[in-house]
């Protein structure tokens, strides 16, 4: 496997990417969950000092895929035999993750700063959590949260109809399989 794609199978610095970006979006989606549904600050705090440098390490590699296929590599070629609703939205899915994996760090960013928890969560003020709900952008990283979800369990769900229904080895493309 090379560096760069080919026609048919992505490089590995894009499987690198995509595989550390997809673990890092689940980590972030439970951290979410636990910090909501927790009634214990401390362990709210310990959680938000995991969450929030995961969303910024999602928003940096976000932006290092971006560069990498404008600068440095081609995506493989589009799976032959699709239908052009399935080609559509496979695109729409894709813009709107890429939408969605800047608007997340970005609001949860703007919340953090708007609501002073930074203090808190990594100064070690002495002072609890803002109440979170108190500003616009915790609805904003709210719905963005359940958008993120709906778009990766559709990826997912799209990946596993195309190898165990269609049979096409599409996950061969990303490094699972041959």
């Amino acid at each position: 496997m090379g560096i760069t794609s080919t026609s048919d199978r992505y490089g590995i610095i894009a499987i690198i990417i995509h595989w550390v970006t997809a673990v890092l979006i689940i980590g972030m989606i439970i951290a979410g969950v636990l910090t909501a549904s927790s009634q214990d600050e401390a362990t709210k705090i310990a959680i938000l000092r995991l969450h929030a440098p995961g969303g910024m390490a999602i928003f940096v590699l976000t932006f290092a895929r971006l560069a990498w296929w404008a600068f440095a590599d081609k995506k493989p070629s589009e799976i032959g035999g699709q239908t052009a609703v399935r080609t559509l939205v496979s695109k729409w899915v894709y813009r709107l993750f890429y939408v969605m994996l800047i608007a997340m760090p970005v609001s949860g960013f703007v919340l953090f700063r708007m609501s002073e928890a930074a203090n808190v969560v990594f100064n070690g003020a002495q002072s609890p959590l803002p109440v979170f709900s108190d500003y616009n952008a915790f609805y904003v990283h709210i719905a963005g949260g359940a958008i993120l979800t709906a778009l990766l369990v559709l990826h997912v769900g799209a990946a596993l109809y195309h190898q165990y229904v269609l049979k096409d080895r599409l996950l061969s493309r990303m490094g699972l399989g041959r």
